[in-house]
């Protein structure tokens, strides 16, 4: 009698000590996921947040034509080596830390410079078609703050540019975008990279815009 007491002793510590471990150890993987340091749930969200911020701007900067006038806000001016975006730092940096002028459609990157600035670094690019119709043929660097982190976020937006459409920016005879060459090295002051993609028709070129933010 006395053994089956003890054994049923200790058949009730065992039983008892596994809920212990089995406690513990879903306490701990609990702990995992909820915390914003591990890449979980939290963190995720984040990133989507900051993804669905940029998008939004992007959007809201496209239906008020100031996407379009942005990317269009480029030199006119005779000097051959002034090729940039209107008063940008340089080609390579766009804007970099600065905004544009006060005259200038800077409507998108007023609302990152106000939305990410202080929190997160932010670079806008320009995808273009080249001659032959790749939609990845060249770039143009709106805004270079540095180098993007493995945890970046990338929204982006279409933008069709038309023949008869003229830059944006102050200076020059402002011809339609169709009277601009893209050869940087031939001297002619009517420089604009993005090319006339689509020659027989009334569109001139489909262009996306990239916002990275980390």
């Amino acid at each position: 009698m006395f053994d089956d007491n003890r054994g049923q002793a200790y058949t009730l510590e065992g039983f008892i000590g596994s809920i212990l471990i089995l406690t513990a150890v879903l306490f701990a993987l609990q702990s995992v996921v909820i915390t914003p340091t591990t890449g979980g749930t939290v963190d995720r969200d984040a990133r989507d947040q900051v993804r669905l911020e940029a998008q939004d701007m992007l959007v809201l900067s496209a239906d008020s034509g100031n996407l379009s006038k942005m990317i269009r806000y480029w030199n006119g001016t005779e000097d051959s080596t002034d090729r940039r975006f209107a008063a940008s730092d340089s080609r390579s940096l766009g804007y970099s830390s600065d905004l544009p002028p006060g005259k200038a459609p800077r409507g998108l990157l007023l609302m990152l410079e106000e939305a990410f600035e202080d929190k997160n670094g932010y670079n806008v690019v320009v995808t273009y078609q080249d001659d032959s119709g790749d939609p990845n043929g060249g770039t143009m660097t709106m805004v270079r703050n540095g180098f993007s982190t493995q945890s970046g976020v990338v929204a982006t937006y279409t933008i069709t540019l038309y023949d008869d459409q003229r830059l944006t920016g102050p200076g020059g005879s402002q011809l339609p975008l169709s009277e601009y060459d893209t050869n940087p090295s031939n001297g002619d002051d009517r420089f604009y990279p993005i090319p006339d993609a689509y020659p027989n028709s009334p569109v001139y070129n489909v262009v996306t815009v990239k916002v990275v933010v980390w």
